[in-house]
């Protein structure tokens, strides 16, 4: 302490200023700056925050899921039928041959009015071959106030066929047990159409059963308007 209080007052004397007093466990003086430390273990302030504590563990993202697709059930499914398929040819071979997949049908019509297709050269004789149908007009061309001759053959049979003029009524025929007719008409509507020369109109034909039940549309011919 004595050698204390010998720097103390030789400062003074130097400075002339009193020194800080002498150290006796209060806080540390620094020499020549008349500050003094803080004292060890007191650099916290009191009633500051206290730290805060350690957060929870990070979670890893979960892993992504995977699509399910059907492609394994698909191809699954694919080689089942093939075997499938394998199993019932071998079946087939090993009984003689294939099954029949098709049945044959005979070439000519069997209704009442013939259709399109092939015809024998023989017509069979149970009764179910028609002719095919077809239809004439004589003459070809005219005025619209021509008679013309009307003729079909191959149309319903003992039936009834009416004519029309392009949309005008033109008469009706009855078939005999061929399905055959003739009949002689006039153009209808002779001062209409007459109006238009070197027009084609069409002549068609509408099938019945004798006592008016509709049959079907039949073939047509054309006329032509001089």
């Amino acid at each position: 302490m004595a050698a204390n209080e010998d720097l103390e007052r030789i400062r003074e004397a130097i400075t002339g200023r009193p020194g800080p007093a002498p150290f006796t466990g209060g806080a540390q003086s620094f020499p020549g700056t008349g500050k003094t430390g803080k004292p060890a273990g007191k650099d916290k302030k009191k009633g500051g925050p206290a730290p805060l504590p350690p957060g929870p563990a990070a979670v890893p993202p979960p892993a992504p899921r995977h699509e399910e697709s059907g492609g394994g059930s698909g191809i699954l499914g694919g080689i089942a039928f093939l075997v499938a398929a394998a199993f019932v040819i071998n079946g087939w071979i090993n009984s003689g041959g294939l099954p029949d997949f098709g049945s044959a049908t005979p070439p000519w019509s069997s209704g009442s009015s013939a259709g399109s297709g092939s015809y024998p050269d023989t017509a069979p004789e149970d009764d179910t071959y028609s002719a095919p149908e077809e239809l004439r007009v004589s003459p070809r061309s005219g005025s619209a106030h021509t008679t013309v001759t009307v003729t079909g053959s191959g149309f319903i049979r003992d039936g009834l066929v009416k004519l029309t003029f392009h949309a005008t009524a033109m008469g009706e025929a009855r078939t005999d047990g061929d399905g055959d007719f003739t009949a002689r008409m006039r153009l209808p509507s002779p001062d209409f159409y007459g109006r238009f020369p070197g027009q084609t109109y069409s002549i068609s034909t509408t099938e019945y059963t004798r006592d008016g039940t509709y049959q079907g549309n039949g073939p047509g011919v054309g006329f032509h308007i001089n």
